[in-house]
């Protein structure tokens, strides 16, 4: 089989182009974020826990990252005080004072077709949000999560405890601006930076490492 670049040249340059300029369209790192929300999910585990997601377009972008809020439900059914908290503060963001989920069905990372939850009050709302980048290692297998560690209003930045309290309101998004450059860096929990640079290095790739991170999800922790 015989491939040329020359014939193709054209059409070659304006595709890789694309491809090259595609990593600013999609969440790869720690940070603040302007999105979209396209679904809010709960998936279930082998254990019976349940994780909640969101899958998210950032602001003048067209791929969708899929940011963890962790799990919600353990496996006996008691609530991740954390994780339920952060669930409640998205709620509160938006007023919305109740949700009942509603099943679906979505492709999981494997392309497999799962069942999940999805609360479809948190659709479309568009929000800032503080993301953590975070790596872990669990039966020798490395893992990469996009976690929320909290979320703001558009019109006036404010978060859930802002408008609880009816104080300070914007103050905790202004200090993370403040301090973005020193206070937004990736997260390692019980594996090393340099494992999880050789576990990428290792990957003989065409793709550049953002792209690695978003096609080769390393699928969710079972629990």
């Amino acid at each position: 089989m015989k491939i040329s670049v020359e014939s193709n040249k054209a059409e070659f340059v304006k595709e890789i182009s694309k491809f090259a300029n595609s990593g600013s369209s999609y969440i790869n790192e720690s940070g603040l974020f302007n999105v979209k929300i396209n679904k809010a999910l709960f998936t279930s585990a082998s254990t019976g826990s349940k994780k909640f997601t969101l899958n998210v377009t950032k602001e003048g972008g067209d791929v969708e990252s899929i940011i963890n809020l962790g799990v919600v439900f353990k496996a006996d059914g008691t609530k991740n005080v954390v994780a339920y908290n952060r669930l409640l503060s998205l709620l509160e963001l938006f007023k919305i004072s109740g949700v009942d989920t509603k099943p679906t069905k979505i492709k999981a990372a494997n392309g497999d077709e799962i069942e999940a939850e999805e609360i479809k009050e948190l659709a479309n709302k568009t929000l800032i949000i503080q993301v953590q980048k975070e790596y872990s290692k669990y039966n020798d297998k490395i893992y990469r999560n996009l976690n929320l560690m909290d979320a703001f209003r558009v019109s006036d930045k404010a978060n859930a405890v802002e408008l609880l309290n009816n104080k300070d309101i914007g103050s905790r998004y202004a200090w993370l601006e403040e301090h973005k450059d020193t206070y937004f860096k990736d997260k390692y929990n019980g594996v090393e930076k340099a494992e999880v640079d050789a576990h990428y290095a290792s990957k003989s790739k065409t793709q550049n490492d953002a792209k690695i991170e978003i096609d080769e999800e390393e699928g969710e922790l079972p629990f």
